[in-house]
């Protein structure tokens, strides 16, 4: 006999079973439940409908609901909440939210609850189960254990803020042309000193243009600069660069704790930050990291997919169970060069971006997943998997792996965030970041004690894109750092340790051990062999030139059925701007020690001749810095006296050392040691010019007395000095006098041609 369908004029709701369904013939009873709104009707008729070799016949049934006895009703509903639960079951994981609930409500024992008897405060804490109240010894302790947790979360807040904001001191610091010059120093002082000798090193002196990317200096001869005051701005002679203005951090860092108006301001910043780069190109290039096996050698020697395909057939009978077999075939059919031609293969080495058939994906997915029917509910296995649909940016199945990884790892802050990631991927912003945020307020194990500063970038990325701000996070955690290079790592295995190493144009190495900040500004956030994954590392402004990546495989104290760890690098241009690029990449490490080449960055001019003469232009000017450090040292060694100079401060004659004149002071000098404390008796805003030997100057103007120069009859036409002490400029067109202080402030048209008159007339 078969059950068809159950038809009622009345209203009947969520009738199970829903389907129909074959009944033995020796079945003593048939249960059907189904849910009859309130308030309940007197009477209720309907038909069930049968099938019994081919022949349909209906049996009309009639209930009396006007008893008053409503005791049996608690049973009935759970006979109803059983029926729903036994088929829901035969789809768990669709419907597991439905079935925790239903199993929650009705007191039923389902594959996701069961029953708990629970006698001690560590079995209620274990499972989150509140005492009754009238066990009040019980209760207590457990409030006091919820008031010491809810300290504990405040305290992760506070530690939390505290590693946000020196994340936020590296971004303030100003990385000025000194420090990228330092940085090129040390890299021409390495090649000179194993090289050649520092005497045969002859100083350049030249006036070319010299840049690194965004700033600009020039450089002059040596021998004379200015030394700024206290609280004057910076002239130097050597290099004559006057302090450039340069955009303040809060405009290129911006936050949204107090108004929502400043996301506006965050999006121009984007703009701006888009425009300012529309004449550079950068490029990521990812390198092929293929392993060169025996069944991988034969793969490749085919001439195409389908005898690929064959061969990796005969080869599964000897690999059945090897992970890392599934693995590196899937890679080999989703490399872009597999099956290509010529022709192909060279249009595609002129692309950023290489990207396989689909035919060739669609072979490479179905050998993929053979690693999921290995072992069941293995984490690691998961992981190997969604990072590589990643890498081929299949976020809809990459999510559903995800997910799972979070059910089985929901102990461990990076399944949360891997399904956040995916999740932004495909527009569900608001469901990252709940995840985000429980990343940031929920307390982790010591392991995972990093992670929570990578997620914050991450998190003010994701309110930039939803372009609003929420009171659900601490306002003080709210900024948004975009930097130009963004490199995270993480790999699939726990208790492992990899090293990565970012090799900056300046030839220094930023890695998460030895060295974790550079010259240019280079940042590793998680940095110590201890710390756990994963490992970011940041630079705000890049200088033009090649960011080689490399990771380091030093340990792994786990036993796994892969045998091999696999890393995910993250690789962002421009992160957190309006013209962001993302390039993801997964790697295999299998020895320890084992060093593997990712790819590089390349940033510069899309002018290569532009670029070529720029660097030129680099190493002459790190030649002349490392000769003028020498010639500095070997002036330090011979004390230079300047003779007939007396400092006016403490009448040392001759001043012995650096000797400081005022550029608006006639005749007025300072030793090395007074001319840090003129502030307080002297002009702090009248610069100083330092001079290192005045015998080299001897004939120079500004090294004289120019007291003695008096220009009768002369007004200066900005402060109205009359007669003009110093140095006297004319102007051309206006027919006016100017002094050499308002000459030095240019207070007057710069367009306008000057006289410079030195003895008066």
């Amino acid at each position: 006999i078969k059950y068809v369908k159950l038809d009622s004029t009345s209203t009947v709701k969520q009738i199970y079973p829903s389907n129909s369904i074959s009944i033995p013939l020796n079945l003593d009873r048939f249960l059907l439940v189904g849910q009859i709104p309130m308030p309940l009707p007197n009477s209720i008729q309907f038909e069930l409908e049968f099938s019994l070799n081919n022949q349909t016949s209906r049996l009309p049934i009639s209930l009396d609901m006007s008893f008053g006895e409503q005791n049996s009703f608690g049973l009935i509903r759970r006979l109803w909440a059983q029926q729903k639960l036994n088929e829901l079951n035969a789809f768990k994981d669709k419907y597991k939210s439905d079935i925790l609930s239903l199993g929650l409500e009705y007191s039923l024992v389902s594959q996701f609850t069961s029953l708990l008897v629970l006698e001690t405060l560590q079995q209620h804490l274990q499972y989150r189960v509140c005492p009754a109240k009238s066990r009040t010894y019980l209760y207590n302790q457990y409030m006091q254990h919820q008031t010491l947790e809810n300290n504990k979360k405040t305290n992760n807040i506070s530690e939390l803020i505290q590693k946000w904001n020196q994340t936020c001191q590296w971004y303030d610091q100003v990385i000025t042309d000194i420090d990228r010059h330092r940085a090129y120093l040390r890299k021409v002082q390495q090649t000179c000193f194993f090289g050649t000798s520092p005497s045969n090193v002859v100083p350049i002196m030249s006036s070319n243009s010299f840049g690194f990317g965004s700033a600009t200096t020039t450089t002059a001869p040596t021998g004379m600069q200015f030394s700024p005051l206290k609280t004057s701005a910076t002239y130097s002679l050597n290099s004559m660069a006057f302090p450039s203005t340069s955009t303040p951090s809060s405009l290129q860092g911006f936050g949204f704790s107090t108004s929502s108006s400043q996301i506006n301001t965050a999006i121009n910043v984007l703009n701006e930050s888009l425009s300012s780069k529309t004449e550079e190109t950068s490029t990521i290039v990812l390198n092929e990291n293929n392993p060169q096996l025996s069944y991988t050698t034969r793969i490749s020697s085919s001439n195409n997919r389908i005898n690929a395909y064959s061969i990796y057939l005969n080869e599964r009978i000897l690999n059945r169970q090897s992970p890392s077999f599934y693995f590196d075939v899937a890679s080999y059919f989703f490399s872009p060069t597999s099956f290509s031609s010529i022709l192909d293969k060279f249009n595609q080495q002129q692309e950023n971006i290489q990207i396989a058939d689909k035919k060739s994906i669609e072979y490479g997915l179905r050998i993929l997943t053979n690693i999921l029917e290995l072992e069941l509910e293995a984490p690691q296995l998961y992981r190997t998997v969604g990072y590589k649909l990643m890498e081929l940016k299949q976020w809809s199945l990459a999510l559903s792996i995800f997910r799972k990884i979070y059910s089985l790892r929901s102990d461990e802050p990076q399944s949360l965030r891997d399904l956040a990631v995916v999740l932004i991927e495909l527009g569900q912003y608001d469901e990252a970041l709940q995840y985000f945020k429980q990343i940031l307020t929920q307390i982790w194990d010591e392991r995972f004690s990093t992670i929570q500063t990578i997620v914050l970038l991450d998190l003010n990325r994701l309110l930039v894109l939803m372009n609003k701000m929420t009171l659900q996070i601490d306002s003080r955690l709210i900024r948004h750092l975009p930097v130009d290079i963004r490199i995270v790592v993480q790999w699939d295995t726990a208790d492992t340790l990899v090293k990565l190493s970012i090799k900056e144009p300046t030839g220094q190495i930023c890695d998460s051990y030895d060295s974790y900040r550079t010259d240019i500004g280079g940042y590793v956030t998680n940095y110590g062999f201890r710390s756990g994954q994963p490992i970011e590392y940041l630079l705000r402004k890049a200088i033009n030139g090649i960011y080689s990546i490399s990771l380091t495989y030093i340990s792994n104290a786990q036993h796994t059925l892969v045998g091999v760890t696999t890393v995910l690098v993250y690789i962002y241009k421009y992160f957190g701007s309006i013209n962001e690029e993302k390039q993801i990449k997964t790697v295999r490490l299998t020895d320890f020690n084992q060093i593997v080449d990712v790819g590089h960055i390349e940033f510069g001019d899309s002018n290569l001749e532009k670029l070529k003469d720029e660097l030129e232009k680099s190493k002459d000017e790190c030649r002349r810095l490392q000769n003028q450090l020498i010639t500095g040292k070997q002036q330090t060694q011979s004390i230079i006296q300047h003779i007939n100079i007396t400092c006016d401060r403490c009448l040392m004659s001759p001043i012995v050392g650096d000797r400081y004149r005022c550029m608006f002071c006639p005749n007025v000098d300072f030793c090395e040691n007074c001319q840090s404390a003129t502030n307080h008796q002297h002009d702090s805003k009248h610069p100083l010019m330092c001079v290192r030997d005045s015998s080299v100057y001897a004939s120079s103007i500004y090294l004289q007395n120019t007291s003695e120069l008096i220009h009768l009859n002369s007004l200066c036409s900005s402060c109205f000095v009359s007669p003009i002490v110093g140095i006297r400029y004319q102007c051309m067109t206006c027919k006016t006098n100017l002094c050499e202080k308002c000459e030095f402030l240019s207070l007057h048209d710069t367009s306008h041609e000057r006289l410079k008159i030195i003895r008066p007339q």
